[in-house]
């Protein structure tokens, strides 16, 4: 009797191990399925020019060009504070149509809180336009923010036509030039196309070999399980 309760403890504890194991093993399973490439073609900010002299702090939260951002702060010099990728002035041209018709971007504009709600402190500018005829003749489309507010920005099927873009973001003051209390922070600019299917999802290689490995030493581990038992019996 004893040894009859000895191995349905053992059996049941067998029993739980193997479910265990076999719910890690789809977990595994399940997060190797999923490791799907981003379906967009970041754009990395650290990219872009801006003056020396100004206000600008570039970096990425990652260290990929996924998750870049900027930070725009006032200054007591410039009128304007810019960020600009412009190729004909030699700049990498970053904004390529053929990953999507869209762009978008995330921001967080923050104003002077004395700011009168007609007469803006500050205004937050960007612009798409065509590189070629630079941003003066060749403005394609732009947005200008004029409070304090967050979100996102989209230019919807913007990138059409036999154009090499250029964008610049600004952040313009209008008030003393003493007064340094508005920043602008950017983050996420991606190119897209919003109407494609779904990527196919493509295991990494080193998550398909953990796959492997765990499958194959939980192979391991049923089969000495299987063999003590019979051992003891």
């Amino acid at each position: 009797m004893q040894r009859q309760l000895v191995d349905a403890g053992a059996g049941a504890g067998t029993q739980f191990r193997v479910r265990r194991y076999r719910w890690h093993a789809l977990v595994i399973a399940l997060a190797v399925w999923t490791a799907m490439p981003a379906h967009a073609l970041p754009i990395d900010l650290r990219s872009f020019y801006f003056d020396p002299e100004s206000p600008v702090t570039l970096g990425s939260t990652d260290g990929t060009a996924a998750g870049s951002f900027a930070q725009l702060g006032e200054s007591a010099l410039l009128g304007s504070v810019a960020l600009s990728n412009d190729p004909s002035l030699g700049d990498p041209t970053l904004i390529n149509p053929s990953e999507g018709p869209s762009l978008r971007f995330f921001y967080d504009f923050t104003t002077e809180p004395n700011c009168a709600l007609d007469t803006p402190c500050e205004s937050f500018l960007v612009t798409l336009f065509d590189s070629d005829l630079g941003i003066v003749d060749g403005p394609l489309d732009s947005r200008q923010v004029d409070i304090t507010s967050s979100g996102e920005i989209l230019f919807a099927n913007a990138l059409t036509g036999n154009h090499t873009f250029g964008l610049q973001f600004e952040l313009l003051s209008f008030d003393d030039p003493t007064a340094l209390g508005a920043s602008l922070y950017l983050s996420g600019l991606e190119v897209f196309d919003p109407n494609a299917p779904p990527p196919t999802p493509v295991p990494e290689p080193g998550s398909l070999t953990l796959l492997l490995s765990s499958l194959l030493a939980f192979g391991v581990m049923r089969r000495g399980r299987a063999g003590a038992h019979a051992a003891i019996r």
